[in-house]
C-alpha cells in the first residue's frame, strides 16, 4: 500500500524495519500518514490525530468510493483550492499532494512549479495519483479515525489486544508540525507508553531521552544529511 497522505515525518518509506505487529489490531495515537498501518492494511486499524485536516482527510478516504475519488479533477493548476466548489475534505486531500514542501504546514492551496515540472508522476496530484488512491480505498474501509490526542484514548485495555505504534513529533525535530513537539509533555508520554498493554513500538530520533531508545536505521535526506531513526519496544 502506497501513501494516502504525504505528511511530514511519515513512516511509509521506512515501515519495514520496524517489528511486525503481534496483534490483529493496530493503534496509532499520532496517526499522520499512518505509514506503519499501511504496511499491514488488513489489520483492524484505529487512528488518532489532533490535526483536524489529517482526521478529515482520513475520514473521507475511509468512506469514499472509487468512483467518488475518480470524479475529483486530475488537474488543478493556478487555482486557489479554497475557492473550488469541493467539500473541505476533498480540498485537503488534493492539497496534501499539490506541494512537496518539507514542512508540517499542511495542505497547499494551489499547485506549485515543482508539480508543473513533474507532470504525470504519481507522487504529485494528477491522473496517476488519483487512480492509485481510488484503487486503494477499498482496502481501508474497515479502518477508523478519531480526532483527539493520545490522552483521549481512555482505558487502552478496553480496545482489546493491540499493537501500539507511537510516532509523535520528535522531541528535538518535531517543531515544524502544526501540533508541535513543544506542546508535548514527553515525560508523561513516556509513562503512558510504558503503561500500555500489549506490544508497544515507539519512534524517535537519535538523542531523544524520554525513553531508553535504541538505533533502528540510518536515513539520508534530500540534502544528503544523515540521521538515525531510533525506537523503543515493549513486547
Amino acid at each position: 500500500m502506497r501513501r494516502f497522505i504525504p505528511v511530514y515525518g511519515g513512516k511509509r518509506s521506512i515501515a519495514h524495519p520496524y517489528p511486525e505487529p503481534a496483534h490483529r489490531q493496530i493503534v496509532e495515537p499520532f496517526a499522520g500518514g499512518a505509514g506503519y498501518s499501511l504496511e499491514y492494511p488488513d489489520r483492524r486499524v484505529l487512528l488518532y490525530d489532533l490535526d483536524e485536516r489529517v482526521v478529515g482527510t482520513w475520514d473521507y478516504l475511509i468512506h469514499a468510493t472509487e468512483a467518488e475519488i475518480l470524479r475529483i479533477p486530475a488537474v488543478v493548476k493556478d487555482t486557489e483550492v479554497d475557492l473550488v466548489e469541493w467539500p473541505q475534505e476533498v480540498r485537503w486531500l488534493v492539497g496534501w499532494w499539490l506541494s512537496r514542501r518539507p514542512s508540517g504546514c499542511g495542505p497547499a492551496k494551489r499547485a506549485y512549479s515543482w508539480d508543473d515540472q513533474h507532470a504525470g508522476r504519481s507522487n504529485v496530484w494528477g491522473e496517476k495519483c488519483r487512480a492509485r488512491l481510488a484503487a486503494q480505498v477499498p482496502a481501508i474501509r474497515h479502518w477508523r479515525i478519531f480526532h483527539g490526542s493520545y490522552e483521549s484514548i481512555g482505558a487502552p485495555g478496553a480496545w482489546g489486544p493491540s499493537t501500539w505504534f507511537v510516532d509523535p513529533p520528535y522531541q528535538a525535530m518535531g517543531v515544524h508540525y502544526r501540533e508541535s513537539a513543544k506542546r508535548i509533555n514527553f515525560e508523561a508520554l513516556g509513562a503512558w507508553c510504558k503503561s500500555l498493554p500489549g506490544q508497544v513500538i515507539v519512534c524517535e530520533n537519535d538523542g531523544a531521552d524520554w525513553l531508553p531508545f535504541e538505533p533502528l536505521t540510518t536515513m539520508t535526506g534530500a540534502t544528503n544529511r544523515t540521521r538515525i531513526e531510533s525506537l523503543w519496544v515493549k513486547r
